[in-house]
């Protein structure tokens, strides 16, 4: 699913913005910043509504986010065998990694009951590997808190008290924010 991958590409982060404030005092870069968080806010509710009525978008975003494994380094290894295609693949995963979008459609995809479970699970997996790291939760959530103010209480906190229930104690340290 197209859309999914191009969900997932948006620049959510507090290093997406413009830098903050360029200290002149006209105003604009508050008309801006608030105009970027309603824009968010607006885009936040569309993707949650969206979420708890399309089970396609909801399978296709879980899927996308259980095959996606960030790069060890830049001399991690795979034990593919030595074959072009092989090494194409290799390439494409040492690519991919997690952004703050994925957070942020995934808090957006637990609004709805029905998909917490599934999404609860998948986070803590993705915590307790190392996947999910404690810089990508800072960059997801800080200086994010007005636009993501509508997602906080029905799935982030959901989200958060799944991870602080892990039964992987050592994995749990690593979300630490």
């Amino acid at each position: 699913f197209e859309v999914i991958e191009e969900l997932r590409k948006l620049p959510l982060s507090r290093g997406s913005r413009n830098g903050g404030s360029s200290g002149n005092g006209d105003g604009n870069d508050k008309d801006a910043n608030k105009t970027t968080i309603d824009t968010e806010t607006l885009m936040i509710e569309s993707l949650s509504r969206g979420f708890a009525h399309r089970a396609d978008l909801t399978s296709a975003l879980l899927k996308a986010i259980k095959g996606t494994h960030h790069s060890t380094g830049p001399h991690s290894q795979y034990n593919y065998p030595h074959s072009s295609q092989a090494l194409i693949a290799a390439q494409q995963q040492q690519q991919q990694h997690h952004s703050p979008a994925d957070i942020w459609l995934l808090a957006c995809c637990a609004t709805a009951p029905h998909n917490l479970p599934k999404v609860k699970t998948l986070f803590r997996t993705k915590a307790n590997n190392g996947f999910f790291t404690p810089q990508l939760l800072r960059d997801a959530l800080i200086g994010n808190g007005m636009a993501l103010r509508s997602l906080f209480h029905p799935s982030l906190m959901e989200l958060a008290d799944g991870l602080l229930r892990s039964s992987n104690v050592e994995g749990s340290s690593t979300v630490e924010l």
